[in-house]
């Protein structure tokens, strides 16, 4: 092998992605981890840059090849999560064409994911839901944003702060697919609406 990269997630109530490297890492080491930093960045994850960390690094600090460990979101944040989840592939893909970067060579290219067509069944949408609004379309949303990982909580009906909440991070998932989701807004409209049930 010419390369070594540990693929964590992180705990411990932050948020964010970082690399680590230890003090006595080589200069392919540091760019290594640097590239993949700036991969997982542009994935849209917080930035909490390459660290030099020597302690609990066994791995880092006992192999002879370049090496960096990357802790790619915390497991027990909620927008990590959401995040990890809604763009897994991108983080494979960004992580791949970063240590190629390093490496030599290049992926191969796969093709942009079709926007899946909107079920046939969807409820008629009578209005828009926001902060506030109660009803049954309310619980409806709910479970899709659910079903979707978008982590919206309890289905009771009521659509206050963690329903709004994985409302901007449903759309701003979809925005970053590309779709035309409106604005991220956590405001649930037709659009929003439309694609919860793909």
């Amino acid at each position: 092998a010419d390369l070594f990269i540990a693929f964590h997630r992180n705990a411990g109530g932050g948020e964010g992605v970082e690399c680590l490297i230890v003090s006595t890492a080589s200069e392919t080491s540091r760019n290594m981890a640097q590239a993949i930093q700036n991969a997982l960045l542009g994935v849209g994850f917080r930035d909490r840059g390459v660290k030099v960390q020597d302690r609990n690094t066994y791995v880092l600090s006992h192999t002879t090849m370049p090496a960096t460990t990357i802790e790619c979101g915390f497991i027990d944040n909620e927008n990590d999560n959401a995040l990890f989840d809604a763009k897994f592939n991108e983080i494979v893909q960004g992580i791949t064409d970063a240590i190629l970067s390093i490496a030599g060579g290049s992926a191969p290219s796969t093709p942009a994911p079709q926007p899946t067509a909107p079920a046939q069944d969807v409820p008629t949408l009578t209005r828009n839901l926001r902060n506030g609004s109660r009803g049954e379309d309310v619980r409806q949303a709910q479970a899709r944003l659910n079903r979707h990982k978008a982590n919206a909580g309890k289905e009771d009906g009521v659509f206050g702060s963690n329903t709004e909440a994985a409302v901007r991070r449903f759309q701003r998932a979809r925005k970053n697919e590309g779709r035309d989701i409106g604005k991220v807004d956590g405001v649930i409209g037709s659009k929003t609406w439309a694609i919860l049930w793909e």
